[in-house]
């Protein structure tokens, strides 16, 4: 966080401190900042009892649940791959043994016209 952002958050605070009944619009105009930045930082004072920001160690982690989800879609997409490919073998094992018999017939008819 700049210091700057740090300074108009201690400004908020003090003035909202000697007059806590000022309205936020006054508190904006007088911190020469934003009536919304005022509106959140006393929210966050009053939830927290802090105005300093949350420190974190880079980038945050994905929730678990989303990566759970993931995970989930992809075992189905597995699962469908493979069902497929489990289908085209099948079908794949019925042409051959289609051909197969094509071909035994075809030999039966040739032995039986040699006799």
């Amino acid at each position: 966080m700049s210091s700057n952002e740090q300074d108009v958050r201690q400004t908020v605070l003090r003035k909202w401190t000697e007059n806590p009944l000022i309205a936020t619009s006054e508190l904006a105009k007088i911190c020469k900042t934003s009536q919304r930045t005022v509106q959140r930082c006393l929210k966050k004072f009053r939830n927290t009892a802090t105005i300093d920001r949350k420190s974190r160690d880079g980038r945050p982690t994905r929730s678990s649940d989303k990566i759970i989800e993931k995970k989930k879609r992809r075992k189905k997409y597995q699962g469908l791959k493979d069902a497929t490919e489990k289908e085209q073998q099948q079908n794949n094992l019925n042409k051959k043994k289609y051909q197969d018999k094509g071909f035994l017939a075809v030999h039966l008819k040739y032995l039986m016209a040699r006799k």
